[in-house]
């Protein structure tokens, strides 16, 4: 409570001391918030650095590809071990900032997963975060609907090839035979 120099910066000081817990507190509840979402999203969600650690995983993801929560993943080696066909370095060197679609069949499942390198303040590259789709179901829909298809398909030849042979009879002359034209 002083009204000299020290009084002046010991209030700036106690000033910026509140500003700086109240901003520490709102990026605290926006952590919380984004963790939170993260956590109840059915969507996968993996995340590595440039050192190809991974950073984050959710649970969708985790259960996704059978992994165990505190397990040490390298980028590289895990995504080749489970036949997705890229590495880091597709994002790092080669083909900045565009994602990429890989499919794939992991223990049963059919798994889409779409990378997305995403960077920092100076544009560099700073990971690659993965979305983990489970599209099983819609995969199992399209091939019994293929079979499907492919099976009316078939039967309906026996039956269209006997009327239009039966057509083409009648067409070529037996019109006239009243006998044959019934039958």
């Amino acid at each position: 409570n002083r009204d000299d120099e020290i009084g002046v910066l010991s209030k700036a000081f106690n000033h910026m001391g509140s500003v700086m817990s109240k901003s520490i507190s709102q990026i605290g509840a926006e952590k919380h918030k984004v963790d939170v979402i993260l956590e109840h999203i059915t969507n996968g969600i993996m995340a590595f650095d440039t050192e190809q650690q991974l950073i984050h995983i959710n649970p969708a993801a985790a259960d996704m590809l059978d992994i165990d929560p505190g397990e040490v993943l390298e980028f590289d080696s895990f995504f080749k071990d489970i036949n997705a066909g890229v590495c880091m370095a597709e994002f790092m060197y080669l083909d900045k900032y565009s994602s990429k679609i890989r499919d794939i069949t992991y223990n049963g499942k059919h798994i889409r997963i779409y990378f997305v390198p995403f960077k920092m303040d100076n544009d560099k590259t700073a990971g690659v975060v993965c979305v983990l789709e489970d599209f099983t179901e819609q995969f199992n829909l399209e091939v019994a609907r293929r079979e499907f298809v492919a099976e009316v398909s078939h039967e309906l030849k026996t039956p269209l090839f006997i009327i239009k042979t039966h057509t083409e009879t009648l067409l070529n002359g037996y019109l006239d035979d009243k006998k044959m034209c019934k039958k």
